[in-house]
């Protein structure tokens, strides 16, 4: 919708270089007039304009992006606080050395609806899984196996999902 707005404007101002009056172009394509006459003395869009004052370009928040999702593809997804880690070593990489602001995850969080946290779902269902029953089954299963199987004690390796 946005982009259709943008479109309508530029196809007005192109309307008033042929010598159509402002007040007509800006009714033809459906714009307030105020809005056609400041993009004609060089005003941007607020999206533009704002870029300027952004810390990451669209590029880097595009590469955090990307980082996340190859996180999230090996089943490592980042924390909060991960993402802030790695947004401010982009930052030192350009010689940004300012601290990141405290809210800024949340609002790269909200802005790229594909990046989403995991790590307080996750907490959450492993607390509710250690329960007194959950460890006897899974200690009578791995018992049976370890019967039915015949393996030895000194041949288990303990491996986290940390780990190889």
């Amino acid at each position: 919708m946005n982009t259709v707005r943008e479109q309508n404007i530029a196809s007005a101002i192109d309307e008033v270089k042929r010598g159509v009056t402002q007040r007509e172009a800006a009714q033809n394509w459906g714009i307030p007039q105020a809005t056609l006459c400041d993009r004609i003395h060089g005003a941007t869009n607020k999206k533009t304009s704002k870029l300027a004052n952004r810390r990451l370009s669209p590029e880097e928040e595009l590469f955090l992006v990307n980082w996340y999702l190859n996180e999230e593809a090996s089943a490592r997804p980042p924390s909060k606080a991960q993402i802030t880690r790695m947004a401010v070593m982009v930052l030192i990489k350009g010689g940004d050395f300012t601290p990141i602001g405290y809210r800024w995850v949340d609002r790269f969080l909200a802005h790229y609806t594909r990046v989403k946290t995991k790590s307080v779902l996750l907490e959450s269902a492993r607390k509710r899984g250690f329960t007194k029953e959950a460890y006897k089954e899974f200690y009578g299963l791995l018992s049976f196996h370890l019967e039915f199987k015949a393996i030895r004690y000194t041949n288990i390796a303990n491996m986290d999902e940390h780990s190889m």
